[in-house]
């Protein structure tokens, strides 16, 4: 009995031993890697309270529009500075094929499917409370879930149209409403950052490797002829405003040079292409010129976490960026997540194939409109999606509406 007495206090001053070793990682952990210390154990979950707190202090007044989807209903929380409105959808199967349905039009430019499917998503997806409104809040910040992260809401129609009587400029699109940014939760969304240390006088980096090479026998993607033409441009529009700007344009263009330069700048401009890989979105990746030392041409998901960035705003400007695994509780996890751990603030990708000449055109607008007015991302974005959509009668939504900001 007295050798069990023992032993068992042998084992109490081992676990005691093992607990403060753990205690003692960490501490360490969390002083030498803060940023997968918040990842990994930074539980706190954002309240009410949290968030009508962060909406006090925008300058222009702002709501959030928060989804939960489960596996038969969809709950639907808007929240203002003042008030929180809820209530509850359910999934039926019109539902999930009016969903489908909006997607599919909007790739095939099918105007009578996007007509009818729009205006059912705006009904069921808003809440009455938003929607009926007298006065509402220019700016927006939306957290889909699951199914709904891969729908961009600026598209939808907030009344019912005549499919072929009204052209694209006259449609009245939720973009008219709002400024709408993104985010994957609330406790993401309201995540302090650090302060962004004082970089040179050079604001914005830019990278396009502009043609591709093939590798193992697969054919090599579409040279991107216009993106030297695009980034001149953004070039200029920066000069102009006093802002200088460093492009990278292609043979250099490699994955390796952008991981020593980037971490000097807090804009980043990505124009190229981007592989999605459906069945396996851990093999998703950025393509870039092929590096002459080791052959690389790509940088996957877990290449991205590997980043230190300094960036205020970093632009995708490849296809289906925002595209990515859905996990339970986590959402999607693409991309975009590993470039927001790596320090990436606000994040501009695409949720869709776009056209080339309609990328390099809104990237155009979106970079005039923020030479012009500094940091305010999500108005830039919202102005540059209006002048597309303003200028001819005959331009469709996945010209523009795929572009979505993510970001604080």
């Amino acid at each position: 009995m007295k050798g069990d007495t023992a032993l068992i206090a042998q084992w109490q001053t081992r676990r005691l031993h093992c607990q403060t070793q753990y205690e003692q990682l960490i501490a360490q952990i969390e002083t030498n890697y803060p940023d997968y210390y918040r990842l990994k154990y930074q539980t706190h979950t954002a309240s009410v309270a949290d968030v009508q707190a962060r909406l006090s202090t925008n300058e222009q007044a702002s709501a959030l529009l928060s989804y939960c989807s489960g596996e038969h209903e969809l709950y639907i929380f808007y929240i203002t500075t003042e008030s929180i409105h809820a209530c509850r959808q359910s999934k039926t199967d019109e539902y999930k094929q009016q969903i489908a349905r909006f997607l599919r039009a909007l790739k095939t430019l099918d105007k009578p499917a996007y007509c009818q499917t729009a205006h059912w998503l705006y009904q069921n997806l808003l809440p009455t409370t938003l929607r009926q409104a007298n006065s509402t809040p220019p700016l927006l910040t939306i957290l889909p879930d699951r199914e709904l992260l891969y729908l961009p809401f600026d598209a939808l129609l907030t009344q019912a149209v005549e499919q072929w009587a009204t052209p694209y400029t006259d449609m009245p699109y939720f973009l008219y409403q709002y400024s709408c940014s993104y985010h994957y939760s609330a406790t993401l969304w309201l995540q302090k950052r650090p302060n962004l240390a004082p970089l040179s006088s050079t604001n914005l980096l830019a990278f396009a490797p502009v043609e591709f090479a093939s590798k193992d026998n697969m054919p090599a993607f579409r040279a991107l002829s216009s993106s030297a033409n695009t980034l001149a441009a953004i070039q200029q529009l920066y000069e102009q405003n006093h802002y200088k700007t460093h492009t990278v344009i292609g043979k250099t263009a490699t994955w390796r040079n952008f991981k020593q330069q980037s971490p000097q700048y807090h804009h980043l401009l990505l124009y190229t292409h981007a592989d999605f890989n459906e069945a396996q979105p851990n093999l998703s990746r950025i393509l870039w010129a092929t590096d002459p030392d080791d052959e690389t041409d790509s940088c996957y998901l877990a290449d991205t976490y590997n980043l230190t960035l300094q960036a205020d705003l970093l632009v995708l400007g490849a296809c289906e960026t925002g595209m990515g695994e859905l996990r339970k509780g986590e959402g999607m996890v693409g991309m975009t997540r590993g470039f927001l751990y790596a320090g990436a603030r606000h994040i501009l990708f695409s949720l869709l194939k776009i056209p080339e000449q309609s990328a390099a055109q809104l990237l155009v607008a979106f970079f005039a409109q923020l030479a012009a007015q500094p940091k305010q991302y999500t108005q830039a974005l919202h102005q540059a999606k209006l002048q597309i959509v303003q200028q001819s009668s005959g331009v469709p939504p996945l010209a523009w509406a795929g572009w979505v900001l993510l970001g604080e």
